[in-house]
């Protein structure tokens, strides 16, 4: 072959196989921009997914056990307490949960950790509280967590906080030393109580006495009052020790001395008898008896005579214008039980006619000692019997000196003058109450929470509310997701103190526990979404999502149960949300209204949901509900009919375009309204792609304030 074409074969070859390389590198070229093409489709259409799927599923559960839990201890006693915690959240997620355990009564912070947890982590925090307390009562502690995703290429979160939180209630009583010092409280204050009402009564009794004692006669007589004012000490020791401030009861007990007036009411009562026996003695000596007896005597014994004047005279010089010189009279009444009996004697004496023997001082007296009298009875005869006395009238007559007889018989003696007399005392009391104060058998237990203290009690009109979730959006999402749609309301009217923060129903704890005997009301979520089965204890729960609100209506019934029996209450109040306010009606229209306060509705289909929330609800929900929230459906129809007597609210949401209406988002406010409920509108926007966040957002304190002041305001009318 010649050179030449040789040389132009060579080439063409050459040629060939750059061709050929050049299309290898194409095709290469084109398969790496394909590949790179497709990767990219493939990560935005992942991307979109996780959008999609972060969208429709909640992202993040945070899960606590217990809910709650109550115990029981010594004031002196630690109580361990531990909690699991778990985050439920996308397995290509991780999240970051602060844990805090807070003492709801002096707000102090007793723990505080944060963590990363893996995707679907559980861990446990411990803790160990001391109560630092005395005396008998109550206290409440917040566990709390707060967690949320950590924002990745793989974790498309929005990066919001999940909340759930945990109520921890603690019934302590007294210390050993404490039962001790309350059992000798008990006894010491009921003792001095008793002491202190006697001697206040003694007191009482004496100052009567005094008063019916001036009412006749002055008295120096006065009556020192103590006992009320020991008694209004011991009032003291009783508040304290109702305040379970048992040391410093102690000490003002201990500071009440004995009190006993026995010995003084019983000397003033002797001292009036024997202020009556002297009045007597002094009303004698001015009587007829004791002078026409005193001058009989006088005229016939000399000795008894003197026991007359003896005594007048003793008693006349004393000063008789008080109470307390009457009843020194007392020392003359040996004195005067003799004269007494003189006078007592005295008329038969006087009549007797034997005169030789009544007549023994006359017939002793000088001259007269042979004289014999047997005239009729007379001591001194008339004169002239005397002078003409013969055997004929029986008078034997020797030695008479007729002037000298009737000088003796016709001797006047004076009268003693009149004494000034006075009128007896009559004593008599009439008991009145002495009741005081009582004494519980032991003070009463004291509840303290959100820096106040007040006795502790089960008030049944201290009403605790219940919050009642909507439909889920997504069927497949837990019902923890649609329990915490309530969260930022119950955490906002638990940081106001408005109400204590019971978290949500822990089924497993549901009837063993009493959640509080504080002075405020519980609130606390609750999902229709689980159904429980109890023998003596919780055997299992079950997740119903599928069963049409006349099931969940039964399901909320037993809700209301669980919340009275650890409340105390006999009725709640109800706070619920979109479908929520259908189960509440249907509720009301089957079991009655007689354990429901008020309701509120918020943004609740009362007539049915169309067009797009309708077919929505029906491609992503429980069909059987949706069925029973569209517009005309035979339960509304028949739902329509109850009007119930109770307060019903209505909160609703206008701004958003809802199916060519003024709505939430998801219901027109047509659909919402009710003739006979007393109604609010919150004016709002839409800002999401799907138009439809107002009808949420109205469960958020930050964006509608007034949606949440309105129902803070109709729980605590």
């Amino acid at each position: 072959m010649p050179k030449k074409q040789q040389k132009k074969k060579l080439v063409v070859e050459k040629f060939s196989k750059n061709e050929k390389e050049i299309d290898i590198k194409r095709k290469k070229t084109l398969w790496f921009i394909l590949g790179i093409i497709g990767v990219t489709i493939f990560l935005l259409f992942a991307n979109l997914g996780l959008k999609i799927r972060y969208l429709i599923y909640d992202e993040l559960q945070v899960e606590i056990n217990p809910l709650q839990k109550t115990v029981s201890l010594r004031n002196d006693e630690t109580l361990p307490l531990s909690f699991e915690v778990q985050n439920r959240n996308f397995h290509t997620c991780s999240s970051t949960c602060e844990f805090v355990l807070t003492d709801t009564y002096t707000g102090k912070v007793l723990g505080n950790r944060t963590l990363e947890l893996r995707s679907n982590q559980k861990v446990t925090e411990a803790y160990n509280i001391g109560l630092d307390v005395s005396g008998e009562g109550q206290r409440i502690y917040y566990f709390e967590a707060y967690c949320s995703n950590i924002k990745t290429a793989i974790c498309q979160t929005d990066g919001e906080t999940s909340y759930r939180s945990s109520i921890i209630t603690i019934n302590y009583t007294y210390s050993e030393s404490e039962q001790k010092l309350l059992d000798r409280l008990k006894e010491g204050i009921a003792l001095k109580h008793d002491e202190l009402s006697t001697a206040k009564q003694q007191e009482e009794e004496s100052e009567e006495y005094i008063s019916e004692i001036n009412k006749t006669i002055p008295t120096n007589k006065y009556i020192e009052k103590k006992a009320e004012e020991y008694l209004k000490e011991l009032e003291k020791a009783v508040g304290l020790y109702n305040e379970q401030k048992l040391k410093e009861s102690d000490v003002i007990l201990s500071r009440i001395p004995p009190l006993d007036y026995s010995f003084d009411l019983d000397s003033l009562k002797n001292q009036v008898a024997e202020y009556n026996r002297n009045a007597a003695m002094l009303s004698l000596l001015n009587s007829t008896d004791y002078l026409a007896a005193y001058d009989f005597y006088a005229r016939t014994n000399i000795s008894e005579s003197a026991e007359f004047e003896g005594l007048y005279k003793n008693i006349s010089v004393k000063k008789l214008e008080t109470f307390e010189n009457i009843t020194k009279l007392s020392q003359f009444t040996d004195k005067f039980l003799l004269v007494s009996e003189l006078v007592a004697i005295y008329p038969a004496r006087k009549n007797n006619k034997e005169i030789s023997y009544k007549n023994v001082n006359l017939l002793n007296y000088g001259k007269f000692e042979n004289l014999t009298f047997n005239f009729s009875g007379e001591i001194c005869p008339d004169a002239a019997l005397l002078e003409n006395a013969d055997e004929e009238h029986n008078y034997s007559v020797a030695l008479i000196n007729y002037s000298e007889i009737l000088v003796y018989c016709n001797t006047v003696y004076t009268p003693l003058p009149a004494i000034k007399t006075f009128e007896g005392i009559s004593l008599e009391y009439k008991e009145g109450s002495q009741e005081i104060f009582v004494l519980e058998d032991d003070p009463p237990a004291i509840c303290c929470i959100y820096g106040n203290c007040s006795h502790c009690s089960a008030d049944p009109k201290n009403y605790p509310t219940v919050f009642v979730h909507g439909h889920s959006f997504n069927i497949h999402d837990p019902p923890e997701s649609s329990i915490k749609t309530f969260t930022k309301i119950q955490k906002k009217l638990t940081d106001e103190h408005i109400i204590i923060n019971a978290g949500d129903i822990d089924y497993s704890t549901a009837y063993s526990s009493h959640w509080s005997l504080m002075a405020l009301p519980v609130g606390v979520r609750a999902t229709y979404y689980y159904l429980p089965y109890y023998e003596t204890e919780l055997i299992f729960k079950s997740i119903k999502k599928e069963e049409g609100i006349e099931s969940y209506s039964l399901r909320l019934k037993e809700i209301i149960d669980i919340v009275l029996a650890n409340t105390g209450t006999d009725k709640v109040n109800i706070v619920a949300h979109s479908m929520g306010g259908l189960v509440t009606r249907n509720y009301l229209s089957v079991f009655g209204e007689s354990h429901v306060n008020k309701v509120v509705l918020i943004g609740t289909p009362n007539n049915g949901i169309s067009g797009r929330a309708d077919a929505l609800c029906s491609h992503f929900a429980d069909k059987k509900a949706c069925d029973d929230m569209s517009q005309d459906s035979i339960f509304l129809k028949r739902l329509d009919r109850y009007r119930p007597d109770i307060p019903v609210y209505l909160i609703i949401g206008k701004g958003c375009e809802t199916d060519g209406k003024d709505g939430d988002g998801v219901v027109t406010a047509e659909s919402s309204a009710l003739d006979y409920a007393d109604t609010t509108y919150i004016n709002g926007k839409c800002q999401d792609f799907l138009n439809s966040d107002l009808h949420g957002d109205l469960l958020d304190p930050e964006k509608y304030p007034e949606a949440y002041n309105r129902i803070k305001e109709i729980i605590t009318e």
